[in-house]
């Protein structure tokens, strides 16, 4: 009696300053890859080089502002940079998610079919211009740059960065513009002569509930002294990679890293994680997965997100 009148007063204290809104129907129908490229005012690669976030002018949402460095132009003008907004964020003590919705972080590349955004938005400056991604999470196909692969929700498996681009490039009938050179090989020398990744990953508790501020203590070597990523099973996806056998995760969002060191990570376990490894990414890029696995019984949605 006395754990369901404790957890009843974390989920009221919890809903005053966190907000769920759900896509009508709830359930994504598949928009083509012709459909996204016809509606769509611009196609860009792209990577997310900056984020941030800020309220419309009615302050009734909450917008995320990526700004993106434009590798490659599929359809419209010539732009160097551009800012994509999303729907949720965090501002001070007040998170909004919208489910389903699109999530990006900070050094992802993927193609970008965009529409320009009307949304009212006057406290946003910059210099570029402002996007919304046509058909949310679907209208961006995440570019796996070691690999020369794109991946994306609805595709049953990988598919080549080239065939996507030609296949892009067929529907446009527009030549493709490349802006600048994703720099792979540097990228991998970079990497091999980085720090040591993270090892030797263990955490406690093993067993958690996801969505009630849980915090999961991280130990290990090499983590680094700068800020990277806690990755969790992503439990939307069953946690792995649709079509395929891959591992999905899920980044924790940065305000639900408690603390980082070299040896120690601490970090709010978030609504959407699932049974299984913890990845932890260091801010060189470099990836390290647990052998112990975390036992997720229980999610609540109602979870504060960054507290």
């Amino acid at each position: 009696m006395k754990n369901s009148v404790v957890n009843h007063l974390l989920a009221l204290v919890v809903c005053l300053n966190f907000y769920v809104s759900k896509a009508q129907g709830g359930m994504l129908k598949e928009v083509k890859l012709e459909e996204q490229l016809k509606a769509s005012h611009t196609v860009i690669e792209g990577k997310v080089i900056g984020k941030s976030t800020l309220w419309n002018d009615a302050r009734d949402k909450i917008y995320t502002v990526h700004t993106v460095k434009v590798y490659k132009v599929f359809k419209g003008e010539l732009i160097d940079f551009v800012e994509v907004i999303t729907e949720g964020g965090r501002v001070e003590e007040i998170e909004q998610v919208v489910l389903p919705s699109l999530r990006l972080d900070i050094n992802v590349v993927g193609i970008f079919t965009l529409q320009e955004a009307n949304e009212a938005l006057s406290n946003l400056k910059t210099v570029h211009k402002v996007y919304k991604v046509y058909s949310s999470l679907q209208g961006f196909y995440a570019h796996d740059v070691m690999q020369d692969v794109i991946r994306s929700g609805f595709a049953k498996s990988n598919q080549d960065a080239t065939v996507f681009y030609n296949k892009i490039a067929n529907y446009t009938k527009q030549a493709i513009v490349t802006v600048d050179v994703l720099e792979k090989n540097k990228r991998l020398s970079f990497k091999s002569a980085s720090a040591l990744a993270p090892q030797g990953i263990t955490f406690t508790p093993s067993t958690a509930t996801a969505g009630t501020l849980t915090i999961l203590t991280i130990n290990g070597t090499d983590f680094g002294t700068t800020n990277g990523a806690v990755g969790f099973r992503n439990a939307d996806s069953g946690g792995i990679t649709r079509g395929s056998n891959t591992p999905s995760y899920r980044d924790a969002l940065e305000s639900q890293i408690l603390s980082w060191t070299n040896t120690q990570i601490r970090v709010r376990i978030p609504f959407w994680a699932g049974t299984g490894d913890v990845r932890v990414t260091k801010s060189d890029a470099t990836q390290g997965v647990s052998s112990q696995i975390l036992t997720i019984d229980a999610a609540v949605i109602n979870d504060s997100q960054g507290r």
